[in-house]
């Protein structure tokens, strides 16, 4: 597999990029040199091969001699209940490498979480970056809080949300993209969450298993289902 680097920064062909400081030290650990040549991303769709041109313990620059551009799209959409930090992690990483192209956190009802710190945001939108270029990914899936799920306007597109009296979702996923799926904490969405699903999103309950599932499970099944239809449509 081709290691990839990342920078924050547009990547236009005949310009220098400078990577940043943890990118630096994966340079020096995989023992690359002035004049190598590496592959460079920047999370927007960009694939680029930069030359090295300079490279220290600090700092690295690259020239970049090829550029090609992919289509990202924007139909894969995890609303995901806030959960401990370890299971949120797992989350991320995991919907990230099957394709999920924003991620939208809220406090549940009846959830055990109902914060995030900037810090911890940050976090995972480091976990995306990582995901992206382990996958070979080219976009960089958003992250963002929400203050809770029936303040966020209904989404267009075709929507649904985990429920274990719903039906397995093989048969709705003839139902057009965008995907929005709406995971709830381990104990479930309240009433009131449920009828603004139900009744308001006119969200589509969908049965992931047969089993009762913790929510990053449901999470994973939910991307990796929908994300194999988008890739059969395509």
């Amino acid at each position: 597999m081709v290691n990839r680097y990342y920078v924050d920064s547009p990547l236009l062909l005949g310009t220098q990029v400078a990577l940043e400081q943890n990118e630096v030290r994966h340079l020096r650990v995989m023992r690359k040199r002035v004049g190598d040549c590496i592959e460079i991303i920047n999370g927007k769709g960009v694939l680029a091969i930069g030359k090295i041109t300079s490279l220290d313990s600090q700092s690295s620059w690259c020239h970049l001699v090829h550029t090609e551009r992919q289509n990202s799209s924007s139909s894969l959409i995890l609303i995901q209940a806030l959960a401990a930090f370890s299971k949120l992690e797992w989350i991320v990483e995991k919907s990230t490498e099957l394709g999920a192209t924003k991620i939208q956190l809220f406090p549940a009802d009846q959830g055990q979480t109902h914060t995030l710190s900037n810090e911890k945001l940050q976090r995972l939108r480091r976990i995306t970056i990582a995901a992206v270029k382990q996958c070979q990914r080219l976009d960089v899936p958003t992250i963002e809080t929400v203050p809770a799920l029936c303040k966020i306007p209904r989404p267009e597109g075709t929507l649904f949300y985990g429920d274990r009296e719903g039906n397995y979702i093989e048969k709705l996923t003839s139902k057009p993209a965008p995907y929005h799926f709406c995971i709830g904490p381990e104990s479930g969405f309240s009433q009131k969450e449920r009828l603004y699903l139900s009744h308001t999103w006119k969200a589509l309950p969908i049965r992931l298993h047969p089993n009762v599932l913790r929510t990053e499970t449901a999470a994973v099944i939910a991307t990796a289902v929908l994300s194999w239809k988008l890739n059969c449509e395509n």
